[in-house]
């Protein structure tokens, strides 16, 4: 790679702000060695024949910083060259430096996705990298910067953008919610009740918070930039102080109120019953543990 400027004159691309002034500004702030690598990767879908890259994630949305994964979309130009583009990237990742692990995301249900964590210069980087064979359809993050393509099989792929969460259904499943991690509470799992508050907020009380406010729903990522110290407070009573059933249960009491004040807040159809039905289930759980503290 001779420089920045040339990687900068070979980009393709028809949105405005992937022109190369927009690449310029953005990749002075690639701390290294992640600029280095990206440089690196840049140089070998260049002198790859067939495969076309582009780069998504906060290298491109903002905030990178050392510990940012390097997100990478790869594409070859037809099916049949894909064998030989995996591979082929596949030795370019073992000379950068020691591979410490490398499987697929199939826990994220990104079956082609790989996730590769390098040992480079006394510093772990992570690759999240996703090959796709050109001729198939393709999907790009919103974001997604593109730097090669050959063929046009990125610039023609779909962008999917982030789905919009129903609201009315997370109220339901945070109400049905309530009454499995008491059950589970209550048989003495005390892991599988952590487990289930983590799960409830991850999966459907976040999701409405930044609904509400407008955000990108990107979970717990640096909630503490995102949210008000207020709600942040809030939120962090629905983590257990300890694996004590009484601390379980106050973690589930402040997931509840969170709830209830977010259904307050909302625009929900349905909020009056959302809020009746709600408030019975939190009264039958009260009133059965209050039973059982009586038997």
């Amino acid at each position: 790679m001779s420089g920045e400027t040339n990687t900068s004159d070979r980009i393709e691309h028809i949105a405005p702000r992937e022109a190369p002034g927009y690449w310029d500004r953005e990749f002075a702030k690639v701390p290294q060695p992640l600029r280095a690598l990206l440089l690196k990767a840049i140089a070998w879908a260049e002198g790859e024949k067939d495969a076309s890259l582009a780069v998504h994630g906060s290298i491109v949305m903002g905030g990178v910083d050392k510990f940012s994964d390097l997100d990478l979309s790869i594409a070859s130009t037809s099916a049949s060259a894909l064998s030989a583009v995996t591979d082929s990237f596949g030795r370019f990742v073992s000379l950068q430096g020691d591979v410490l692990a490398h499987f697929k995301a199939d826990h994220l249900r990104a079956e082609h996705t790989q996730i590769i964590y390098l040992d480079i210069d006394n510093w772990v980087v992570k690759f999240d990298v996703t090959i796709f064979a050109g001729g198939s359809e393709i999907s790009l993050p919103p974001e997604a910067l593109v730097i090669i393509d050959k063929g046009g099989v990125l610039t023609q792929a779909q962008r999917h953008s982030r789905p919009i969460p129903e609201v009315s259904i997370l109220f339901e499943k945070l109400c049905g919610w309530l009454w499995f991690t008491f059950s589970r509470l209550e048989r003495g799992e005390v892991f599988a009740a952590a487990r289930s508050i983590d799960f409830s907020r991850e999966e459907a009380l976040l999701p409405i918070i930044l609904a509400r406010l407008g955000l990108p729903q990107d979970g717990h990522r640096r909630l503490e930039q995102r949210l008000p110290k207020l709600l942040l407070d809030m939120l962090l009573g629905t983590h257990p102080e300890s694996l004590e059933p009484g601390a379980i249960f106050l973690a589930l009491a402040q997931l509840y109120k969170v709830t209830l004040l977010e259904l307050e807040q909302s625009c929900v159809a349905q909020r009056q019953e959302l809020h009746n039905s709600m408030s019975q289930m939190w009264e039958r759980i009260c009133t059965v543990r209050e039973s059982f503290k009586n038997t």
